[in-house]
C-alpha cells in the first residue's frame, strides 16, 4: 500500500474508540502503530496528534513516565511547523500532566489557556477528547475548589497563544 495515511487514521480511530471505552491498555498499541506510520510518512500533524493521544491515554492510566518527552516533541513540532490548530491539545495535555504531578494551580492555569484557545478557534472537541477534558476539569475543580479553579482558569485564559506555548515548552523542558 503506497498511501498509509488511511491505515494510520484507522488505527488512531480504533485507539480513540478503545480510550473512550476506558480500554487504555488495548488502545496503546494502536496509538503506537499509528504514530510509527506517521513518523515513516513524516506527517507532522499525525505525529503531534499521535504523541498527544498517547500522552492522554497514559495520563488516564497514571503512567507518567513517557508523557513529558512525548509532549516536548509535540510542542516542538507544533511550534516549528506552525500547527497552531494543534497547540491547544498540547497545552491541555501538559496542563493535565502538571496537575497529575501535584502542580494543581499551574495545571489549572494552563488548562484555562487551552480552553480559551479552543473557544477562540470556535472548534468542538471530538467525543473522546470531550470525555477526557470533562473528567480532568472535574478532578482539577474538586482538588482546587470552585473559586481557585475559576481564578486559575481565568488567569490562563488571558494568556496569548505565544505566551501559553512558551510557558508550556519552558516548563516541559526545564522539568525533564
Amino acid at each position: 500500500i503506497e498511501d498509509k495515511r488511511p491505515i494510520s487514521a484507522a488505527l488512531n480511530n480504533l485507539a480513540e474508540l478503545l480510550r473512550m471505552d476506558e480500554e487504555y491498555d488495548k488502545a496503546a498499541p494502536y496509538y503506537e502503530e499509528a504514530l510509527a506510520i506517521d513518523r515513516e510518512r513524516e506527517d507532522s500533524t499525525g505525529i503531534v496528534l499521535g504523541l498527544v493521544n498517547m500522552s492522554r491515554n497514559a495520563l488516564m492510566q497514571g503512567k507518567l513516565d513517557n508523557v513529558r518527552s512525548q509532549l516536548i516533541e509535540a510542542a516542538r513540532i507544533t511550534d516549528e511547523t506552525h500547527l497552531r490548530e494543534y497547540m491547544q491539545f498540547t497545552i491541555e495535555t501538559a496542563a493535565i500532566l502538571r496537575f497529575s504531578l501535584g502542580q494543581h494551580l499551574q495545571g489549572a492555569r494552563l488548562f484555562g489557556a487551552a480552553a480559551m484557545e479552543l473557544k477562540i478557534k470556535g472548534n468542538k472537541l471530538d467525543p473522546t477528547d470531550e470525555k477526557h477534558v470533562v473528567y480532568w476539569a472535574a478532578k482539577i475543580r474538586e482538588t482546587l475548589g470552585e473559586q481557585n479553579f475559576s481564578e486559575a482558569m481565568t488567569e490562563g485564559g488571558k494568556l496569548s497563544y505565544e505566551e501559553a506555548m512558551a510557558e508550556t515548552r519552558k516548563w516541559l523542558e526545564e522539568s525533564e
